[in-house]
């Protein structure tokens, strides 16, 4: 008679990794580029028809350890939504999936965890501004942060707060880098980093590794008064600057969550007007 010989659990195969969603992988991946978003902002990317659904997945991944949620008293006094950046474990999984990629660092992770209110809101701007495109150019544009265009050489200096690449139905290419004026940024703070973005037209870094005409400029405020100053400022800065193609265009924050697509103005050394961003 054939004996059986039980099988000990402890030698009995245990898979180490758990499977991980396309869904998945998209929202850590949108939060690891933006640092801080709403769900408003993850709704707009996986173009969910209510914000409940997309506030129930990401309780899921929170649940899961994949994601920190920030809300305290300072976001319920500012009338601000909660805030969702990625945990370590997220990040654990997205280097798993993706090990060709390059990611920040642990530590830069970690400190998203900690991040102030006025930051936040820089990284929730940022986010909005990619939500105007997706509502504009839905498959015609590619979206970059800081992070993805900080070690190119056909950058400035000072690295933009994103960097977006439309394509036309034309079959031409606009770009444009953005600039989050403001919101933890000191006055002097904000003056150099203008003088920087001069500098780097001035040098034809882009021209000489792009074969595309300059990129413009789309500068975000917080409010109509921020973006009245800024244009007298960014009229005298013009006035010196030695190229001709070097386009800045202003909005406010507000202006982003409208449905309207010309809500960018064009600073000259003139008059204002209003502009398509693809004009």
């Amino acid at each position: 008679m054939k004996t059986t010989i039980p099988v000990q659990l402890s030698i009995v195969p245990i898979r180490t990794t758990t499977r991980v969603t396309t869904q998945t992988l998209h929202i850590l991946t949108f939060i690891h580029r933006f640092r801080h978003v709403t769900a408003k902002h993850l709704q707009a990317s996986l173009g969910h028809t209510t914000v409940t659904t997309t506030h129930n997945r990401l309780s899921l991944l929170y649940t899961k350890g994949y994601l920190v949620r920030q809300y305290g008293p300072d976001d319920v006094a500012h009338n601000q939504p909660m805030s969702y950046c990625l945990a370590p474990e997220g990040l654990v999984v997205l280097r798993a999936y993706y090990p060709q990629r390059q990611f920040r660092q642990l530590r830069s992770i970690q400190l998203d965890a900690t991040l102030g209110l006025r930051s936040r809101e820089r990284c929730h701007i940022l986010a909005d501004v990619y939500v105007h495109f997706k509502r504009h150019f839905n498959g015609r544009f590619e979206f970059f942060a800081a992070h993805d265009i900080a070690n190119l050489e056909h950058m400035p200096d000072e690295t933009p707060d994103g960097y977006v690449r439309v394509d036309l139905p034309d079959a031409s290419t606009q770009h444009y880098l953005i600039e989050i004026a403001g919101t933890s940024r000191a006055t002097y703070q904000q003056q150099r980093r203008f003088n920087s973005y001069l500098q780097f037209f001035e040098s034809n870094r882009w021209e000489t590794s792009q074969v595309s005409r300059n990129p413009s400029l789309l500068v975000i405020t917080g409010s109509p008064e921020t973006q009245r100053r800024l244009q007298y400022q960014y009229r005298s800065y013009l006035a010196d600057c030695m190229v001709n193609d070097f386009c800045v265009l202003t909005t406010t924050r507000r202006q982003l969550d409208t449905p309207e697509v010309s809500i960018w103005r064009e600073v000259q050394h003139g008059e204002w007007d209003h502009v398509h961003p693809n004009d």
